[in-house]
């Protein structure tokens, strides 16, 4: 099988139904996207068929990469895709009709976009890139439709008659650990696990695990044929769900893992060691899947793609829950941070105070954040521990720590900007501002605003253990950039205020262990600010 053969799914009976009324009855274009390997293409071969069957007497043009085709009473009509301009389609002598125009191709340069008109319908299957439908950016009314994932129960029936090399192989484990005959597998796949390749209740996982694992070798070792072919249904089942837990449920990158599981799994450690530190941090927060972990690593498309295999993208509301690929994102993270400051990031991200603060670390989300919280964060004023020390001195907090002081002023807007001279010429109120230029993702600026006075709070450090915390010197020149370009407005005084954030399990921290100490690094003192400290507490 081909990735383009032609596989109807269930959904696209109720799929047909919308597009018709969308279309034909509330004038909408349609663009069908979604992950690689959903089937957007089969979906509008489907969309053709449908229309063909119900009806010869409507006028539908297919337009595919290198040939156009037009389907009316019957007949069909064809040429080259760049000679189908506009007036070069049958026009209807009668009353005009409703003409379905069906695109398989990159838009980009298309003649055949002039025909977008009153009576003109384009339904397009395409990957969410806008670049391959520009035509959606002017027409504001049309509707997006996403394919949904395939069920285990999709790929297990697909996967039996999937044009495979493998269909008679007798998965025979003898040699890995499974026992010394050929019975003793059979039994222990039908004993172990039910037709869909899910484990039974009361098996037990790490054997379950392990079982998977010994039928991938024996597919990967080619074994030999044998009188087990009764078996093969539910040991493809089986290995369609481990292939599912590794790389989700995308139907071509799981048919991809079992006809060839190596060369897969290096095509994914490739595309995780491409994701960049940002990509993971984002990742990390969006989508809750794992106990302790939460991710949306996408895979993006099988072998022979020219794109990446893994990506993260935040706009496509599409999520993966693969803990296989989920730990190889978190092991990629590793390589940046500490895996204690990142999972504690984590968990303050989700803490009712914490959701303000979190915009220094997860800026893509922070806009969305801040507009949903109603608390300030509580601040504790920090000291210098020695009063005569003039350089790189240590702050700490209050021995006696009372409830926190409330600093930030209520929020009014939310805005993301780049540290830039040029974006702080008209700054209104009560707005605070994410970089978008930061080296450093563990630090940040904000800038705040009201009633004549601005304040630069500059999230700097987070300690994760006992005298373990992480900054560097990356935000000095940006929050420079912001004094010189408030300095020239009349009224407005500028104050650094620094913040030291410490996770609680708590509000508010008492007793010896809420104690909180900063050294300001060596040549930071020129930049006087007041300290502060914020307990967020880990939820």
């Amino acid at each position: 099988m081909t990735h383009d053969a032609f596989r109807p799914r269930k959904c696209y009976d109720d799929l047909y139904s919308k597009v018709w009324t969308w279309t034909m009855e509330e004038d909408h274009q349609i663009l069908i996207t979604g992950q690689p390997g959903t089937g957007k293409r089969v979906a509008m071969w489907y969309l053709i068929y449908r229309v063909i069957r119900e009806t010869d007497l409507q006028p539908i043009v297919y337009v595919d990469r290198q040939t156009t085709y037009v389907f009316y009473n019957g007949k069909v009509f064809f040429g080259p895709t760049n000679a189908c301009a506009s007036d070069a389609l049958p026009s209807p002598k009668a009353e005009p009709a409703t003409l379905l125009v069906f695109l398989n191709l990159d838009t980009t340069s298309a003649s055949f976009l002039s025909v977008g008109n009153a009576s003109t319908r384009l339904i397009q299957a395409s990957s969410p890139n806008p670049k391959n439908h520009p035509w959606t950016k002017k027409d504001l009314l049309h509707v997006q439709l996403v394919l949904p994932l395939w069920t285990k129960s999709e790929l297990v029936e697909k996967y039996q008659t999937y044009s495979h090399p493998i269909t008679s192989v007798l998965l025979d484990v003898y040699s890995f650990e499974m026992g010394s005959s050929c019975t003793r597998f059979v039994d222990t796949l039908h004993e172990s696990f039910d037709e869909h390749g899910n484990a039974k209740e009361g098996v037990d996982p790490d054997f379950a695990s392990r079982f998977k694992s010994a039928l991938e070798q024996a597919l990967q070792a080619d074994t030999h044929l044998g009188p087990l072919d009764c078996t093969l249904k539910l040991s493809q089942a089986v290995l369609i769900s481990a292939a599912m837990a590794k790389f989700g449920s995308v139907a071509r990158d799981v048919f991809a893992a079992l006809l060839d599981p190596l060369s897969v799994d290096a095509e994914v450690d490739t595309a995780v060691d491409k994701l960049t530190l940002d990509d993971l941090l984002t990742a990390s927060i969006d989508v809750l899947s794992l106990p302790g972990i939460s991710h949306r690593i996408i895979l993006a498309s099988a072998k022979g793609e020219q794109t990446d295999k893994v990506m993260v993208d935040p706009k496509l509301r599409i999520t993966i829950k693969s803990p296989d690929i989920a730990n190889r994102a978190m092991g990629r993270l590793q390589a940046f941070e500490d895996k204690e400051i990142v999972q504690t990031c984590v968990r303050l991200l989700f803490g009712s105070c914490g959701r303000l603060l979190a915009g220094w670390v997860f800026k893509d989300v922070a806009p969305r954040l801040l507009k949903t919280s109603q608390k300030d964060i509580p601040l504790v004023p920090m000291v210098p521990t020695d009063s005569k020390t003039t350089s790189n001195p240590t702050f700490a907090t209050p021995k006696d720590l009372k409830a926190g002081n409330t600093v930030l002023p209520s929020k009014l807007k939310v805005e993301k900007m780049s540290f830039k001279s040029s974006n702080w010429k008209n700054v209104p109120r009560d707005i605070y501002l994410f970089s978008d230029v930061c080296n450093t993702p563990l630090m940040d600026g904000i800038l705040i605003q009201t009633k004549g006075r601005t304040f630069i709070l500059w999230v700097l450090q987070l300690p994760v253990a006992e005298g373990c915390h992480y900054g560097s010197k990356e935000g000095y020149p940006l929050i420079d950039e912001i004094k010189q370009s408030l300095l020239s407005k009349p009224n407005h005084t500028v104050q650094t205020r620094y913040v030291l954030i410490k996770p609680t399990s708590s509000d508010y921290s008492f007793g010896a262990k809420a104690s909180a100490f900063w050294k300001m690094p060596e040549g930071w003192i020129k930049r006087k600010g007041v300290v502060f400290c914020a307990y967020l507490r880990l939820q």
